[in-house]
């Protein structure tokens, strides 16, 4: 698993086109999740995304790593971007949809809890103050690595 993820960030670095195909790299986010390296598995989600920015599936999980992480802010605003991206495709699928739902509830309950609000409008206290806004980031990044 480890080589994989390797061979994909060398790729990337290196701007080779040789990496696996997103079906395989999307399995080895949800291996690397699943193993409870969500490090590994956002890393690889923000590639994927990178590659197909309307990926709702891509998109879920990317906010469930975050989740795990406890960076309710980044999770929120993925399921922000997973939902704008639903709109405007017509996506559907149940199981993803169900799964959003209960994310968004269970973020919804750590909301109430904290003093801060988790929403679109609080993204930038000191906890997320050194990362920028997922979309820019994301941009950013293809930049660097796809050219």
């Amino acid at each position: 698993m480890d080589k994989l993820y390797e061979f994909i960030i060398l790729s990337l670095e290196n701007k080779d086109d040789n990496y696996p195909s997103q079906d395989i790299m999307f399995n080895l986010s949800k291996n690397y999740s699943e193993f409870k390296n969500y490090p590994k598995a956002i890393k690889i989600l923000d590639i994927l995304i990178k590659l197909d920015e309307e990926n709702v599936e891509y998109w879920y999980y990317l906010s469930f790593n975050h989740f795990e992480i406890k960076n309710y802010k980044h999770s929120f605003k993925c399921i922000d971007i997973l939902k704008n991206i639903k709109e405007k495709t017509g996506y559907e699928n149940k199981d993803i949809e169900e799964a959003c739902y209960d994310l968004y509830d269970r973020l919804k309950k750590i909301e109430k809890k904290s003093k801060k609000g988790l929403t679109n409008n609080n993204f930038d206290d000191k906890d997320d103050e050194d990362r920028s806004d997922i979309e820019e980031e994301s941009i950013e990044n293809e930049k660097m690595n796809l050219d």
